[in-house]
C-alpha cells in the first residue's frame, strides 16, 4: 500500500458564462435589480466576448421570462414542490432546466454536468448537487428535453385551476396580471397579448440626422454588416434585420444611430419640438428622447432634462456628446416634489417612471417585481408628477405624458384623475394635430399601443394643453 498524504482532487471550476448567468439571477432575485443593469456591469466589468456575452443574456432573460413554467417542469419531477426549495438551488435547477428544453445547440450531457458544477461552487447549493442532477436527467429521461415550455407546461397544468391560472402557467405570468388582462381583453386577447410579451424584441434604430441622413445611412448599411428596413410611421427609424447593433459598435460609437423602440419615437413626437424653443424633459433618463426632440429642434433652443438620479444624467451627457447634442441642460431633482424655479415651460414631456408592463419582453424580471400594490403606489407617484408639471405648464403650454405601461391606473386613470381637478388644462386633438397617428389612438384620442402592435413596445401617452390665461 501506497504510504504518504494523497491529495485530494481539484474540483473543477465551474463554466464561466453559466457562473455569470447564475450571480446575475442570484443577485436579481435576492435585490430586485434590473436584469439590464446586472447585465451592463458584468460586461464591463469582464468584458467578455460576442458569444459569452449572448449566451449569458441568452439564460438571464429566458430563465427569467419563462420562470413559472420551469417550476412547473421542475415540480413533475421533483419528490419537493419549487416552494420548499431554496433559492439558490431553485435558480440552478432553472438553468438547467432552460438549456435543456429552449437551448438546442447546448448539448444535453453539457447542460446537466455543468449546472452540477455550479451547484457544486455555491456553500448554499452544494449539498442539493445530487438532487440537481437526478432532476435533469430525469427531464432528460422523460423526454422533456428540447420540448416548448409552453406546450410542455399546459400538458403538465393542473386541469381543475381557473383557465387564469392554467394560462399563467402555461405561458409564464403571475395569476394577478393574467386575471386582469383576461377580464380586460378576453382569454384569447389575453393570450396573444402574453405571447407578444414573451417574444424577442427587435432592435428598432432611429437616426441621428445631425450626423447622417437616412439616404447616405442606407448606403453604409454594409459598411457596417447590418441591414434593416425603413418603417413608414415613425420618422427616421428603422428596424434592423441583419447584423447586431451593440454599444461597441462603429455605428452606435460615432453618433449615427440611437436604439429606440418604434412607440417610444411615436410618443416623442407629439411634444412637437420646434427650433428655437426650451423644451423641459421629465424624468429624462439617459436621453433618449431628449435626442429625438433636439433633432426636431435643429439643434437651436433649449432642452432642460430632469431626472433624480444623478447616474442617469452622466450617462445622457456622454450620450448627448456622442450624438452631437449641445442644446441639452441637465438638472437633477425629484419632480414628484414641487418645481424648485419659478419660470414656466412652454412644453414639458414627462416620461414617467410606471411597472412597464408595455416593455416585458424587454424586462421580464417585471413580471415577478410588479405586485398590485407597487401598481397602486406607482399611480400614486405618476399623479404628483403631473400634477406639478401641469404647475410649471406656461398657459398656451403643451405637455405630453408617457408610461411605457398598458395599465390604465397609470395612463388614462392618472390623466383624468388630474384633468377633473383642473378647469385650465385639457385634451389635445391628436388626430387633428398628429393625423399619422390616427391608428395608434385610443377612444380618449390617446396614443394607445399595444405590445406587438407593429412589432413595438406597449406604450400609453397623451397631449394636454392649458388654456391661455389659466393659472
Amino acid at each position: 500500500m501506497a504510504s504518504g498524504i494523497t491529495e485530494k482532487p481539484k474540483r473543477r471550476l465551474p463554466d464561466l458564462p453559466r457562473l455569470a448567468a447564475y450571480n446575475i439571477l442570484d443577485k436579481a432575485g435576492a435585490t430586485g435589480m434590473k436584469l439590464e443593469r446586472l447585465l451592463m456591469d458584468w460586461s464591463v466589468r469582464e468584458n467578455p466576448n460576442d458569444r459569452d456575452r449572448a449566451f449569458v443574456s441568452e439564460l438571464v432573460y429566458g430563465v427569467t421570462r419563462w420562470t413559472r413554467g420551469l417550476d412547473v417542469v421542475i415540480a413533475s419531477v421533483s419528490s419537493r414542490p419549487p416552494k420548499e426549495i431554496s433559492r439558490q438551488t431553485l435558480t440552478i435547477l432553472r438553468l438547467g432546466a432552460y438549456q435543456l428544453m429552449a437551448m438546442d445547440r447546448t448539448p444535453q450531457h453539457a447542460a446537466v454536468n455543468e449546472t452540477v458544477e455550479l451547484a457544486r461552487a455555491d456553500p448554499k447549493a452544494v449539498k442539493s448537487a445530487g438532487f440537481v442532477n437526478a432532476l435533469l436527467r430525469e427531464i432528460i429521461r422523460r423526454g422533456l428535453a428540447g420540448q416548448a415550455i409552453p406546450r410542455v407546461a399546459e400538458r403538465l397544468r393542473r386541469t381543475a385551476a381557473p383557465p387564469h391560472i392554467r394560462l399563467g402557467e402555461k405561458l409564464s405570468f403571475p395569476d394577478w396580471m393574467t386575471l386582469r388582462w383576461v377580464k380586460r381583453f378576453g382569454t384569447d386577447g389575453a393570450e396573444r397579448l402574453m405571447e407578444a410579451l414573451n417574444g424577442r424584441a427587435p432592435v428598432n434604430f432611429r437616426i441621428n440626422t445631425f450626423k447622417i441622413s437616412p439616404e447616405d445611412m442606407e448606403r453604409r448599411f454594409p459598411e457596417w454588416s447590418i441591414n434593416a428596413e425603413r418603417l413608414d410611421f415613425a420618422p427616421s427609424t428603422y428596424r434592423l434585420i441583419e447584423g447586431k447593433i451593440t454599444p461597441s459598435s462603429q455605428v452606435f460609437t460615432d453618433g449615427y444611430v440611437q436604439p429606440q423602440d418604434a412607440g417610444s419615437v411615436l410618443a416623442a413626437t407629439l411634444i412637437g419640438a420646434k427650433p428655437g424653443e426650451t423644451v423641459a424633459d421629465f424624468c429624462c433618463g439617459v436621453g433618449v428622447k431628449s435626442g429625438a426632440f433636439a433633432m426636431e429642434m435643429n439643434n437651436r433652443g433649449k432642452i432642460i432634462c430632469v431626472d433624480n438620479v444623478p447616474a442617469k444624467l452622466f450617462t445622457l451627457r456622454r450620450n448627448m456628446r456622442r450624438l452631437g447634442v449641445k442644446i441639452c441642460v441637465q438638472t437633477a431633482a425629484d419632480v414628484s416634489k414641487p418645481w424648485p424655479f419659478k419660470g414656466r415651460f412652454a412644453k414639458i414631456f414627462i416620461d414617467a417612471p410606471c411597472t412597464g408592463t408595455g416593455v416585458l419582453r424587454r424586462h421580464p424580471e417585471g413580471k415577478w417585481n410588479t405586485t398590485v400594490e407597487s401598481l397602486a403606489r406607482m399611480s400614486e407617484l405618476q399623479a404628483d408628477i403631473l400634477k406639478n408639471a401641469a404647475e410649471s405648464l406656461a398657459p398656451g403650454g403643451v405637455l405630453v405624458y408617457a408610461v411605457c405601461s398598458i395599465e390604465p391606473e397609470e395612463g388614462v386613470d392618472v390623466v383624468n384623475a388630474v384633468l377633473a381637478g383642473r378647469n385650465d388644462l385639457q385634451r389635445d386633438d391628436i388626430k387633428k394635430s398628429h393625423p399619422s397617428l390616427a391608428r395608434f389612438l385610443n377612444a380618449d384620442g390617446d396614443l394607445f399601443i399595444l405590445p406587438g402592435h407593429e412589432e413595438m413596445d406597449g406604450f400609453y401617452a397623451t397631449r394636454l394643453v392649458k388654456k391661455k390665461g389659466g393659472a
